[in-house]
């Protein structure tokens, strides 16, 4: 039986949270993870949806030894909320995660707006992928809000 990769490390999860039962800093950790284990499935999905939150939130420029991580998604805080903005969100979110999340493949990235959305400045982006190890099929609905 294979056993976890110490190249996946453990850490602190993203967004910072508190453990509601010992409540202890939440952890994110690769233990027991390897291809296929059924008993992680989910657990493995969880880590790249955050990872993925993680991408998507980080302006480029603002990470000291890493300017070049993160996305573009800041750019578009003063956008109408139309098509151009729909099509900026795609390109921009598929540059960050082909760029920084190697484990997965997308499939698609649809920008979806209601008219109550509209008027809080709210464009839900649902991102769809499949993991490049399992070939398990995920996805991550990411809202794109526009405030300073």
């Amino acid at each position: 039986m294979p056993t976890f990769s110490p190249f996946l490390g453990k850490g602190t999860k993203y967004p910072f949270s508190f453990d509601s039962v010992t409540g202890g800093v939440m952890r994110a950790s690769s233990e027991n993870y390897y291809p296929g284990n059924p008993q992680v499935q989910g657990e493995s999905l969880e880590k790249i949806n955050s990872a993925i939150e993680f991408i998507l939130s980080v302006a480029l420029g603002t990470r000291f030894f890493m300017p070049d991580f993160g996305s573009n998604l800041h750019r578009l805080l003063f956008e109408p909320n139309d098509d151009i903005l729909a099509d900026s969100l795609r390109v921009f979110i598929s540059e960050a995660l082909n760029k920084w999340e190697k484990r997965i493949s997308l499939l698609s990235i649809d920008v979806v707006t209601t008219k109550d959305e509209l008027n809080q400045h709210i464009a839900r982006v649902i991102i769809n992928y499949k993991v490049v190890s399992s070939q398990q099929i995920g996805n991550y609905v990411y809202p794109f809000v526009r405030r300073i």
